[in-house]
């Protein structure tokens, strides 16, 4: 079962900065339903899958992140997410 180090979904509006998100079993950060998290300044490498997986209806605003080496793509956006 793929673990993701950070999930977000529903309607959640965190702000996640400053960390670093390394060796999951499976995404770095996920982000789902329709959440509109703010995502800045974080390190997300060495995950199973990839760094940052957005999707369903969320609307993150992603910026300034350093996403590398993960097993999958660095940031994939999949369904109807609009990433910022």
């Amino acid at each position: 079962m793929a673990v993701a180090g950070i999930q977000f979904s529903g309607a959640a509006a965190p702000v996640l900065q400053n960390n670093r998100l390394r060796q999951n079993n499976g995404a770095g950060i996920l982000i789902g339903g329709q959440a509109t998290a703010v995502i800045r300044r974080n390190e997300v490498d060495g995950n199973r899958e990839q760094g940052m997986m957005v999707s369903e209806h969320a609307k993150p605003e992603i910026s300034d992140n350093a996403v590398h080496s993960n097993d999958k793509t660095g940031i994939r956006v999949a369904q109807n997410a609009e990433p910022d």
